[in-house]
């Protein structure tokens, strides 16, 4: 009888049963790396995985959180080998090891991704078994050995549709390369494809996300498979944290109720673009930048380029990486915020984690992005789609709306209702209990596992 099947708390010969109902109490399995994780320095918050785990610990599950000894935003490795935390007494983590990598789209990721998947084979057969999985995508390799594992135990698995992989790594190569980067990747899409098909449900952060897993697996919807979009927890960060990050953008010129203040916050890759605010900010005329604040904000390989882009634009800041407190501050201090997004198959089908945590500040967006975003601003009226990605588009709208304070404080009006639906609270609870209620699936026969490897605990 597994712990679904009977009380919390009772043993094997069903004696010293608790009052507490399996219905109420899970041992749940989430499988994400590329995640800040609670031990983390540096004031980063939680995301998706995250608070999923912290909610599910809270409501008295138990969580176990496969992720990685690396650090994917700061690049650096957490630990040597594979090592188990303790985070609090309803939730362990599993930092499972693989090695560094530097660029993001490169062989030593692919490595990387490689050797977490091979540990995480070895060391779920000494775990005990969970009632559930939640098995991000990508990777590939987790989501494909979380789902193996649950054919063979009989445990439900849910992929949770985040990055359309290989897709994606074809996109990012130049045209002449892409059809032998295809067939590299042939080993990948046919893992995806058997994973999909063979998981209890597929999720995803859009509908458009879910449904391109499933016609990859030409595999039909069913009332399992759902999209939950990325919440975001606006809970405030320490007030003496605040009062720190108000002390830093003073000192960086950007003052509550003063100037105009356009921002972005993310990852500096020349993926995303984040050239084309620089290149904006650039077509500003000199006599309205007195008013406005172009700021700027990340760590990435774009970022040298940036700020030599912004040579002489006083308007434009580039801090850097920025914690918990000085994101949360900023915003407050925002007019709008800016997603400069290419139009590529998975940012199309993608309304990024980035668009909520604007929104948790009731702050309008100004995009070039199509697809699910675009629908999901005109639909809520909470932002601007442009019609090119170009720098002169995104000047001209800013430009617009720091002529128009009607304007934006519709769109603002509207954000603030927008965001109500996409708390934390609200999007990551319906999602626990949709997990809680998927069904057995029937077991196969598997080949017996590898012996698990000594680690560290």
């Amino acid at each position: 009888m597994s712990r679904r099947d009977r009380p919390a708390g009772c043993d094997d010969d069903r004696s010293a049963c608790s009052a507490q109902s399996t219905a109420e109490r899970s041992r749940v399995w989430i499988v994400t790396v590329g995640e800040p994780l609670p031990i983390d320095a540096g004031g980063q918050r939680l995301h998706r995985a995250g608070i999923l785990a912290d909610m599910l610990a809270k409501r008295g599950h138990e969580v176990v959180w496969w992720s990685s000894t690396f650090e994917h935003n700061g690049k650096s490795l957490r630990f040597d080998r594979s090592t188990r935390i303790v985070a609090s007494p309803n939730h362990r983590i599993w930092c499972l090891h693989g090695r560094a990598y530097r660029r993001n789209v490169s062989l030593a990721r692919l490595v990387n991704h490689w050797q977490v998947g091979r540990a995480f084979d070895r060391l779920i057969e000494n775990e005990p078994q969970p009632d559930v999985i939640l098995a991000a995508m990508p990777t590939i390799e987790l989501a494909r050995s979380a789902v193996a594992y649950g054919r063979r135990r009989g445990v439900p698995v849910a992929i949770d549709i985040r990055d359309l992989w290989p897709d994606i790594w074809v996109d990012a190569m130049p045209r002449p390369l892409r059809g032998a980067t295809r067939a590299a990747l042939w080993p990948y899409e046919q893992s995806l494809r058997a994973t999909v098909r063979d998981a209890t449900a597929v999720l995803g952060i859009t509908d458009g996300a879910v449904d391109w897993a499933l016609a990859k697996a030409a595999r039909p919807r069913t009332t399992h498979d759902a999209a939950f979009p990325f919440g975001y927890d606006p809970t405030p960060p320490p007030a003496e944290d605040i009062e720190a990050a108000e002390r830093f953008w003073d000192e960086q010129g950007v003052f509550a109720n003063d100037a105009f203040v356009a921002c972005f916050i993310g990852s500096m890759t020349h993926r995303l673009q984040s050239r084309l605010l620089v290149e904006a900010a650039a077509l500003i005329p000199a006599a309205e930048r007195s008013r406005l604040r172009i700021v700027l904000c990340g760590n990435g390989e774009a970022r040298p380029c940036l700020i030599e882009k912004a040579r002489g634009l006083e308007h434009v800041l580039l801090p850097g990486w920025i914690n918990r407190a000085q994101i949360w501050t900023l915003l407050r201090r925002a007019s709008i915020g800016l997603l400069p997004y290419p139009r590529t198959l998975d940012y199309v089908r993608s309304i990024p984690n980035k668009a909520i945590e604007y929104l948790s500040a009731g702050v309008p967006i100004v995009t070039s992005m199509q697809g699910d975003m675009a629908v999901f601003l005109t639909r809520h009226a909470c932002g601007s789609v442009l019609a090119d990605e170009a720098p002169e588009a995104f000047a001209a709208e800013i430009l617009r709306l720091s002529r128009e304070p009607m304007a934006l404080a519709d769109l603002r009006s509207h954000a603030v209702a927008t965001f109500e639906d996409l708390s934390a609270e609200r999007v990551y609870g319906r999602m626990i209990d949709h997990l809680l209620r998927l069904p057995r699936p029937v077991q196969a026969a598997f080949d017996a596992p590898a012996a698990p490897a000594m680690v560290r605990q």
